[in-house]
């Protein structure tokens, strides 16, 4: 079972796979989300709408658990995928760090557009798996084997 669930965890980080796909869509949802609570906050700034203080608790919380969310994600990346193929030192993997400290630390500060930075890379990739599973579909021979 452990083993299982391994396997599904590493091919969800191989481009090509349905796990891959699938992964990508829930982290492009959930990032859209973000920031559509960024939007919130930046409105609330400019005094162009009031948040009750309820709201504002939900929406830190619902940043917490995102954020909790992507450090699991970013940590398992990096096992699988950073550290094997020596991709660690980039300017996005350290852009995505901030992203996920200022979703685990909103108090501190808030990297709004760092976050429509990471939507951009995340459509790309998000773009370019939705190509590959397209191709894979025609050629099934394409698929990486495991």
């Amino acid at each position: 079972m452990l083993k299982k669930i391994r396997l599904t965890i590493d091919r969800s980080f191989d481009a090509g796979n349905r796990e891959n796909f699938i992964l990508n869509e829930i982290l492009l949802v959930i990032s859209v989300f973000l920031l559509f609570i960024a939007g919130l906050y930046l409105l609330q700034d400019l005094r162009l709408i009031i948040i009750s203080d309820e709201l504002i608790h939900i929406l830190h919380i619902s940043e917490l658990v995102f954020g909790i969310l992507f450090l699991v994600e970013f940590l398992l990346r990096t096992w699988y995928v950073y550290i094997p193929d020596k991709n660690f030192i980039k300017p996005y993997t350290f852009m995505q760090i901030l992203v996920i400290i200022s979703l685990l630390m909103p108090s501190l500060f808030n990297l709004a557009f760092l976050r429509i930075i990471w939507i951009i890379k995340m459509f790309k990739v998000y773009h370019f798996r939705h190509e590959d599973k397209k191709l894979i579909a025609t050629n099934p021979a394409l698929t990486i084997k495991k």
